[in-house]
């Protein structure tokens, strides 16, 4: 009789270094479904979804079909309802592309979803494990410079925005501090004997 698949929920705020998590689950052999990129290839893919993006955000968050993400981005992280209303419009889309993906991998006992905002979502209702990846704010501010540019007070912002490490706490089963001090593979060998438990 075939066991029911579980999901993991991997989060952590901005710069913490979930995708480096996510690729080590990927070589644990846990497939994992990485929200942001999902929702930009969404937006690549379906025009009513662009359409429906741009009567609230404005038409220069594309160019052609492809997002603007930090043109976007800006414009979410300086409201909050702003979020909110973004969230409501990619959620029946988001929805839907992770039920095919996770269709696909139902042979596998455990899948993961990789979301910045699992918790302000809601999404983290439907995990039956949920992993936060932590790291030290001067790092993470780094982190984020390097990758996209953005300077510390644009990071700031987005850090506030945010729930912090310890709001997010309280959902979480699991931690990971990827501080590049700490070694990541007795943490993720940790993790996967929790899982098996």
């Amino acid at each position: 009789m075939a066991v029911a698949q579980k999901l993991i929920g991997l989060t952590g705020g901005i710069g913490s270094g979930k995708s480096t998590v996510a690729r080590a689950l990927r070589l644990m052999g846990i497939p994992v479904f990485d929200a942001d990129s999902e929702v930009k290839q969404l937006y690549l893919e379906n025009a009513s979804l662009r359409a429906e993006t741009v009567l609230h955000f404005g038409a220069d968050i594309f160019i052609g079909a492809h997002l603007q993400s930090k043109v976007l981005a800006d414009r979410l992280f300086a409201n909050a309802s702003h979020q909110a209303l973004m969230g409501n419009i990619l959620a029946p889309f988001l929805k839907e592309r992770f039920e095919t993906w996770r269709a696909a991998h139902a042979h596998v006992a455990w899948v993961a979803k990789e979301a910045a905002i699992l918790i302000e979502s809601g999404s983290y209702k439907d995990c039956d494990f949920i992993v936060q990846v932590t790291a030290p704010k001067s790092l993470r501010l780094a982190r984020v410079q390097q990758r996209n540019g953005m300077n510390p007070e644009e990071i700031e912002e987005r850090m506030r925005a945010q729930m912090t490490d310890e709001e997010r706490r309280v959902y979480c089963h699991f931690e990971i501090l990827n501080d590049e001090q700490t070694a990541l593979l007795p943490q993720l060998m940790a993790l996967r004997s929790h899982l098996k438990d």
